[in-house]
């Protein structure tokens, strides 16, 4: 729109002409979360960094703005539009993992420069996964073997005690498999029941006491059984040492196991770091004997 403005008395200046532009209206689209196909976030793939989500350029972009995120009931300090692109946000780890196996709204609210209130957009209802990790194993060499009678780690933070005694020996190793790796061990006794071997598991890099419940699934097979049955026993503490045991067939080939909010790893087992479950063969008349490949375990809360 120009404005102009004339006078015109004698000796006084020519015309002066005014452009005055109009600003742009907001026109906001919705937050963009990468990590999150079809809007369902698995907390696993958030890294150490932060689930990024991005605010696209908008319609009425200005420097200047300021942008606050929300992501449930969280909301990151106001950041100042510098350059007219995209700006970028990240979610604390901590934040996004609070919030595994729920649905919560994504939006952000831009004030724009000039003044006035936050202009909200539109929002994005993220569902966040549940929190399952999974150790299958395939960080470790085949061949690599782990010590009766001593805590090994794995990048997961899963923890293994192959325990022996007497003559026993657990040959807790890595083998190769047709779908990637396994470990496998030794479960058995002898016929007076002194040589014996089994497996301590144990459950870290969760916090304890629990605020949730925590499950824990082992997908196995056995090789040349010469027992009962097969159990997986789960020890913890809460008002006193507690423990869950499953028995299960020789043709089974899974196990779960649900630890209870507010437990905290046993004080009887403390060979492993964690809730500590123990796979080992049924009590009774011995000898029994077999070889268990465990192929994954995944745990979530």
């Amino acid at each position: 729109m120009s404005l102009i403005t004339t006078n015109r008395r004698a000796g006084q200046s020519q015309p002066l002409t005014f452009k005055v532009s109009k600003r742009d209206d907001l026109l906001l689209h919705p937050p963009v979360i990468l990590l999150a196909p079809g809007n369902q976030l698995p907390p696993n793939a958030v890294p150490t960094t932060g689930l990024p989500v991005d605010v696209p350029v908008y319609q009425g972009m200005e420097i200047g703005d300021m942008i606050v995120m929300h992501f449930g009931t969280y909301a990151t300090p106001a950041q100042r539009v510098n350059a007219k692109v995209q700006q970028n946000f990240f979610i604390p780890k901590t934040t996004v993992d609070a919030y595994a196996d729920t649905t919560q709204q994504v939006k952000y609210e831009v004030t724009r420069a000039f003044g006035g209130g936050p202009v909200p957009s539109p929002v994005v209802p993220l569902k966040i996964l549940s929190r399952e990790i999974c150790e299958d194993f395939s960080s470790a060499p085949v061949g690599q073997r782990y010590p009766d009678n001593s805590r090994n780690y794995f990048p997961s933070r899963l923890n293994i005690f192959p325990q022996a005694a007497n003559g026993g020996a657990a040959n807790a190793q890595i083998v190769a498999s047709a779908s990637g790796r396994e470990l496998s061990f030794y479960d058995g006794d002898t016929t007076d029941g002194r040589a014996y071997s089994f497996l301590r598991v144990g459950i870290a890099g969760v916090t304890y006491p629990l605020t949730s419940p925590l499950t824990v699934t082992f997908n196995f097979y056995l090789i040349s059984p010469n027992i009962h049955t097969l159990n997986f026993r789960a020890e913890w503490h809460l008002n006193g040492d507690q423990r869950q045991t499953i028995r299960l067939p020789l043709n089974a080939n899974s196990a779960t196991m649900t630890i209870p909010v507010g437990a905290t790893p046993s004080h009887f087992h403390r060979d492993v770091e964690g809730v500590c479950i123990l796979l080992e063969c049924n009590p009774g008349q011995p000898p029994h004997s077999t070889t268990v490949r465990l192929t994954s375990v995944c745990w979530k809360q």
